[in-house]
């Protein structure tokens, strides 16, 4: 049976796990992404109207009020406004790919992790090895998601083509000038890889206390008793 010391290690990795499963999911479902204000400008029959267009998305769903028209804020599905763009949209996807894989990692993590307090964590995939793997592949897709996600908004011009998607029934509208600011569903991925590192450092933690656990339980020949070398 574990010693109480395994469980409260394994305790603590499995909430940290459990943790990075709860974050990823909020970072998928909530609009705070990013939030931008387009410059715009209306030309009439006898004057121009100057205003800006604010937008706050998400990775699926966002809103936006247009100012340039003094409408309302409206609701938009992000994915289908990309379907115009294959580069926007093939960015987007592998970024939405990369967090639901990365919810599986940090939930197999979990289950390892849990699946541990009770017994003793094996030397397979299924012990420590196992959460190292997890949670590397966590790691390492939360931050691509971020990496890429940045790249699309500021070198492809993701803000922008939703605002144009967003106004393009008014045909005297012209855009430019996005400034974006990035909101805390970006952030928190920050958080994910944190509960990755502090998992994969208790495991590792384990399994040094467990090394030298077993090195101390060790004797020694040249302190054996003679009668135990003899045999």
């Amino acid at each position: 049976m574990p010693t109480a010391t395994k469980k409260l290690l394994f305790l603590a990795a499995s909430a940290t796990s459990l943790g990075a499963v709860v974050v990823v999911c909020v970072i998928l479902a909530t609009k705070e992404w990013v939030s931008t204000n387009v410059m715009c400008r209306r030309a009439g029959a006898n004057n121009s109207i100057n205003g800006s267009i604010d937008m706050q998305y998400g990775l699926f769903e966002g809103f936006g009020s247009d100012g340039c028209v003094f409408g309302a804020n409206k609701q938009f599905q992000v994915t289908n406004f990309l379907s115009s763009s294959s580069n926007l949209q093939g960015v987007h996807v592998i970024v939405i790919l990369s967090l639901i894989i990365c919810l599986v990692c940090c939930t197999a993590s979990s289950i390892t992790t849990f699946n541990n307090i009770g017994r003793n964590p094996s030397e397979t995939f299924c012990g420590p090895i196992g959460v190292y793997t997890w949670n590397g592949i966590s790691s390492i897709l939360s931050t691509l998601a971020m990496v890429l996600f940045a790249l699309n908004t500021e070198l492809n011009g993701l803000s922008l083509h939703l605002a144009k998607e967003h106004t393009k029934h008014l045909e005297d509208l012209l855009l430019h000038s996005a400034t974006d600011s990035y909101g805390y569903s970006f952030w928190i991925t920050f958080v994910v890889i944190a509960l990755n590192i502090i998992t994969i450092c208790i495991a590792f933690a384990y399994e040094h206390r467990s090394y030298n656990r077993k090195q101390e339980q060790q004797i020694p020949i040249e302190n054996a008793p003679r009668d135990v070398l003899m045999y």
